[in-house]
This record gives C-alpha cells, structure tokens and sequence, in this order.
C-alpha cells in the first residue's frame, strides 16, 4: 500500500514546511523574549528579581569573608 510518487513528494514537501515554520516561529518568540522588557504589574519590575538579589546579597557576604580568611591565611 504505497502512495504514487506526486502524493508522497506533496507530503514531504508539506512536512518541511511545517518544520521551517514551527522552527522559525521559536526562533522568533525566543528573540522577542530577548528583546522584550520583562516588566510586569504595576512595580514594573520583573518577577523574581528581589529574590534573585537576596541570593546574590548573601553570596557576596559568603564571599567577602572567604576572601578576608585567605588574606590572613
């Protein structure tokens, strides 16, 4: 139960169509998300971004007094 020759080429063709475009229409989101400002709500400010300073705030602390030890190592 083949398909004539014209059918399975339409298909094929069809098929990488699909691909092209579900490919460039991530591609297009992806840059948009790039691109875009992520603001949200009426702050204006990201979300998660006070959390991500407050992880950040204790890594530097963490690191400030490794680098206090080496220097008096």
């Amino acid at each position: 139960m083949s398909w004539p020759p014209s059918r399975a080429r339409r298909v094929l063709r069809w098929s990488r169509r699909l691909v092209a475009v579900v490919v460039s229409v991530c591609a297009l989101v992806g840059a948009v998300r790039l691109i875009a400002p992520a603001t949200s709500g009426t702050t204006g400010e990201p979300p998660g971004v006070r959390r991500q300073l407050t992880f950040l705030r204790a890594a530097l602390d963490g690191l400030s007094w490794v680098e206090l030890g080496m220097r008096e190592a």
